[in-house]
């Protein structure tokens, strides 16, 4: 039997709540700024959470702090979005719509049978393809031409949700992690503009959002569902036999969260090395044309730069920007050029 679906007032007025951090949320807010109907009754700023664990890179936070205290918005301070106390918050001032924009927690049943009230998640991919934490990440190391930003419905699951609206967003072929997610917050935007008039029309007829779920057939998205996990450690290693294209879309994918790992191999090891490469390019092989070499070892350095042999023979790689990691110490990037000489030799290889 289909569940009852929720029942909401018939005001004029629609309330919603937003909860996020970063470029996602500012950008949202941004968005239900410029909105008449909508009262925003406060926002929920991942950083007043109390006792808050990092969740990933912080920049916009400052942006969407000073949106909310210059708009003179409700600055939400609870121990998450599960607790008692946001619970009683979202009973009293009973929004329509709690929009997450950028959340690292995963809502709780008790939170989404709240009566009233629907979560919509604003995720930065074309669902149902690249879900979980990081689709930016994974959408360039497909190698994938579009991406985009998707407002579902929340439920139990981890982005499985009914979508409300889709925005399409190109990737640009020297695309980082860092500005396809810039571009896909301009796009969240527009997408919020789009889809608040849609949710209060039929707020006011009587239906519930879950009545503008989009058809599976008709999402922007023709890909199968897939998942990918918070990165790790494990994403940053080299595979020395991938492709060059594979692992240069590695680098840029993982802009700015963290740096390429390799790990020099020497025959007697005294001191743990680690190179971390934040910045990696492909060169056709001209200069060191007829050297023949196994992938990941070194085989010049030119002003500075490291140049690596790939897979293909005709191609290398040329580190521009690296740091050492020695004993467990990063040295900083000025050190680490002064110490290259005596930390690798040509010919050294890379795990």
């Amino acid at each position: 039997m289909t569940p009852l679906l929720k029942q909401f007032d018939l005001v004029d007025t629609y309330k919603v709540l937003v909860a996020g951090h970063g470029y996602m949320a500012c950008s949202v807010l941004e968005g239900l700024l410029q909105l008449p109907q909508v009262e925003i009754i406060g926002v929920f700023r991942w950083a007043n959470r109390k006792q808050a664990i990092p969740y990933g890179l912080i920049e916009g936070e400052a942006e969407l702090k000073y949106l909310t205290k210059a708009n003179q918005l409700w600055d939400i301070t609870c121990s998450g979005i599960n607790s008692y106390a946001f619970m009683e918050i979202v009973k009293e001032k009973k929004p329509h719509c709690i929009l997450l924009a950028s959340w690292g927690e995963i809502v709780k049943p008790h939170m989404l049978s709240l009566p009233g009230v629907e979560f919509i998640n604003l995720h930065p991919s074309l669902l149902p393809a690249h879900r979980g934490g990081n689709p930016y990440t994974s959408v360039i190391r497909a190698g994938e031409t579009q991406s985009g930003v998707s407002f579902h419905i929340v439920d139990e699951g981890i982005d499985t949700g009914p979508v409300l609206h889709q925005v399409a967003v190109p990737v640009l072929e020297n695309d980082t992690g860092d500005t396809l997610r810039i571009r896909c917050a301009v796009a969240a935007k527009e997408g919020i503009i789009s889809l608040i008039p849609r949710l209060i029309k039929a707020q006011q007829v009587g239906d519930t959002p879950k009545m503008l779920a989009v058809a599976q057939e008709r999402l922007e998205n023709t890909q199968a569902a897939s998942y990918f996990p918070v990165l790790s450690e494990a994403d940053a290693r080299i595979d020395w036999s991938d492709s060059p294209e594979a692992i240069e879309r590695q680098s840029r994918a993982l802009t700015p969260w963290m740096p390429l790992v390799a790990m020099p191999v020497f025959s007697k090891f005294q001191i743990k090395h680690t190179l971390l490469i934040s910045r990696l390019a492909l060169k056709k092989n001209t200069t060191l044309a007829g050297i023949e070499s196994d992938p990941g070892v070194l085989l010049a350095i030119d002003s500075g730069k490291l140049i690596i042999s790939s897979q293909k023979p005709d191609t290398v790689f040329v580190i521009e920007a690296f740091q050492f990691c020695l004993d467990g110490h990063l040295l900083p990037k000025w050190l680490s050029r002064l110490v290259l000489p005596w930390v690798l030799q040509i010919g050294t290889r890379f795990s």
